[in-house]
């Protein structure tokens, strides 16, 4: 890749990072599946799928508080009824697509290598990628080898998505309990953990409401963002519906 490509894949993953520290605009995921959602009606029709989305999309507002929509690939290539796909829907509102990635990216093969996948996703409007089955956290303390092999395969992730020109977004998976505590103390502990360990460089952290009402989630992106701890870094917040346990 020669110098001046170089820069444009820069220019165009750098625009995308800035738009993302928005402030007052927030990503929501539209990108229920046939694997996420475990109900008969969802599974076995596909234009109940696509005119669901369809609604989420076209309700007059209903994007104007967002930056970006992550999709699921099913999603990423449909359209509304009148014939016009979602990614322009979106575009047309000013709105980023995401792609939520399932599965490991880092065993993906092409002619390409890992990255013709990503390449077909940005190809079709996707800007950025969510991998939704990223790293599982427990509540053991991880060994080092764990540590490196988790940070290479993330590392791999991002390379993957910006040749591609793709901004990569992912969420580690928690696989415990949370004791309780005070809010406030949550989000100033959980601020102070970020500061020793991500870069200021790092343009925007992103929190994901998962497991969380959307009530809890406004009221703990609301604790993080009062909080006296400083942040090198915009805050954002990822709002996830859970379909088959709220109304």
């Amino acid at each position: 890749m020669d110098d001046a490509v170089f820069g444009l894949y820069v220019d165009k993953l750098s625009d995308t990072a800035k738009l993302f520290k928005t402030p007052g605009k927030n990503i929501r995921a539209i990108d229920e599946s046939i694997s996420t959602v475990k109900l008969p009606c969802w599974e076995d029709n596909v234009d109940l799928r696509r005119a669901y989305r369809e609604l989420l999309l076209t309700t007059p507002g209903a994007l104007c508080s967002l930056i970006g929509v992550v999709l699921s690939e099913e999603a990423l290539h449909q359209k509304t009824a009148d014939g016009k796909p979602f990614t322009d829907v979106l575009k047309e509102n000013e709105v980023l697509v995401g792609i939520m990635i399932r599965g490991n990216p880092v065993a993906w093969r092409g002619p390409d290598g890992h990255t013709q996948k990503f390449q077909q996703h940005r190809a079709a409007g996707a800007h950025f990628a969510v991998w939704g089955d990223g790293p599982v956290i427990d509540a053991s303390e991880p060994s080092e080898t764990t540590i490196r092999k988790q940070a290479k395969e993330l590392a791999s992730f991002a390379t993957y998505c910006q040749r591609a020109v793709s901004f990569p977004l992912w969420n580690p998976v928690d696989a415990w309990d949370s004791p309780q505590a005070d809010p406030r103390d949550i989000a100033r502990d959980t601020l102070n953990v970020l500061r020793k360990t991500v870069p200021p460089a790092i343009p925007v952290i992103v929190f994901l409401s998962s497991g969380q009402s959307e009530n809890e989630a406004v009221i703990t992106m609301n604790n993080l963002k009062v909080s006296k701890v400083s942040k090198p870094w915009s805050l954002s917040s990822f709002l996830v519906r859970h379909h088959n346990r709220e109304p």
